[in-house]
C-alpha cells in the first residue's frame, strides 16, 4: 500500500516538475508566452477554456512543494521500515549466535574448567573480541576481564588462543556475565543505527576500517566461529552438545 502511494506520488510529481521546468526552466519565457498565445486565440475564437493550459500549469505549480513534502515523507517512512527490518533481522541472528555461544560455555562440566584450559581459552578469545568489535570506536576498548598482550619473547600458555592472555583463568559464572554484558552491548548498538549511522566506519588503529553493519556481520561471524569449536571440544569430550538455535526469542523491541 505503501510503495503504491509512493509511485501515485511520484509520478503526481513528475507532472508537476514537467509544468514547472517548462515555466521556469531554459525556455520559460517561449513556453509561456506559447501557452497564453493559444489560450487567448481559443479564447478569441469563442472557448471560455482558453485560459486552461495556463490555469493548469499555474495550478500544479502551486501544488508542486505539496507534492514534494508528500513524496519526501513517504521515502522516510519507507526509508524507517527497511532500517527497522535490518535491526529486527540482524538482531534476532546475531543474538542467535550469542546464545549458543552461552549454551556452549554453560554445558562445559565443572569439574574440567581448571584442568582443560583449551575450552576456557576459546571462549574467553570469543567473548574479548565480541566485546571489542561492539566497542566504536574500538580505541576506546578495555575489557572487564583485564588481559596482557603477550610480547614475542614471552612464553605462552599452549592453550591459549593467540597473543591476547587473560590476567588469570576466569570462573564460569564471571565468563558467563561478560557473555551477557556484551549481548546487551550488541543489542544496543544494533538499535541504535540510524540512515545516518550505516556509513559510520568502526576503525581500528592500523588499516582495518569498516562500516558498522558490515563489522557487525563480522563479529557475528567470529562467534558463531567460536561457538561451533566449543561444540566440538563438547563432544569430544561428553559427547554432547547444545541444541541449534534458530533466532534470538527477544525482539528489539
Amino acid at each position: 500500500m505503501i510503495e503504491g502511494a509512493a509511485v501515485t506520488a511520484s509520478r503526481e510529481y513528475c507532472h508537476a516538475l514537467t509544468y514547472h521546468n517548462a515555466i521556469l526552466g531554459n525556455e520559460n519565457v517561449e513556453y509561456f508566452f506559447a501557452i497564453g498565445q493559444k489560450g487567448s486565440q481559443r479564447r478569441n475564437a469563442g472557448d471560455k477554456k482558453g485560459d486552461r493550459p495556463v490555469l493548469i500549469a499555474c495550478k500544479r505549480y502551486i501544488n508542486i512543494d505539496r507534492i514534494l513534502e508528500q513524496v519526501v515523507e513517504i521515502y522516510i517512512a519507507d526509508i524507517l521500515i527497511m532500517i527497522n527490518i535490518l535491526q529486527e533481522s540482524l538482531w534476532r541472528q546475531f543474538g542467535a549466535s550469542i546464545d549458543m555461544l552461552k549454551n556452549a560455555i554453560e554445558l562445559w562440566p565443572e569439574e574440567y574448567w581448571y584442568t582443560d584450559k583449551k575450552f576456557f581459552y576459546n571462549a574467553y578469545h570469543c567473548l574479548v573480541f565480541l566485546d571489542y568489535y561492539l566497542t566504536v570506536p574500538p580505541v576506546n576498548f578495555a575489557s572487564s576481564l583485564p588481559f596482557t598482550l603477550a610480547g614475542p619473547n614471552d612464553d605462552i600458555a599452549e592453550d591459549a588462543v593467540d597473543d591476547i592472555i587473560p590476567n588469570k583463568i576466569y570462573s564460569k559464572k564471571e565468563l558467563l556475565i561478560y557473555l551477557q554484558s556484551s549481548r546487551e552491548k550488541c543489542r544496543a548498538l544494533i538499535a541504535s543505527l540510524t540512515e545516518e549511522r550505516m556509513n559510520e566506519q568502526w576503525e581500528e588503529p592500523g588499516d582495518r576500517s569498516f562500516a558498522l553493519p558490515e563489522i557487525l556481520l563480522y563479529n557475528m561471524r567470529h562467534v558463531q566461529h567460536h561457538a561451533a569449536q566449543l561444540n566440538l571440544l563438547l563432544r569430544q569430550k561428553i559427547n554432547d552438545a547444545p541444541d541449534w538455535v534458530s533466532r534470538a526469542s527477544d525482539k528489539m523491541e
